[in-house]
């Protein structure tokens, strides 16, 4: 499962990418400033590097989504959906 989350950036275009669902922050995509990233999910302490910033959000919603499923629980369309209006 790959988790629904609300990417934001204060900083934008190398500051760190913050990671939320809902409110909770989950974790960080850390822009490298040539093209690649880390990201860190702060629920599983799972880390990693990706080619690019939108790799590494990926691979971060698939770690938090990883974890969901093992925990079973799960986001609904409707939570999704509420995210939209945090931002």
């Amino acid at each position: 499962m790959i988790a629904h989350l609300i990417f934001d950036q204060p900083e934008p275009p190398t500051g760190r990418i913050h990671a939320l669902s809902r409110a909770a922050k989950i974790g960080a995509v850390y822009p490298l400033g040539d093209g690649r990233a880390t990201w860190w999910c702060y629920v599983t302490e799972q880390r990693g590097e990706a080619k690019s910033a939108e790799a590494a959000k990926a691979a971060l919603a698939g770690a938090f989504g990883q974890w969901m499923e093992r925990a079973g629980v799960a986001q609904t369309a409707a939570i999704a959906e509420d995210q939209r209006e945090l931002f």
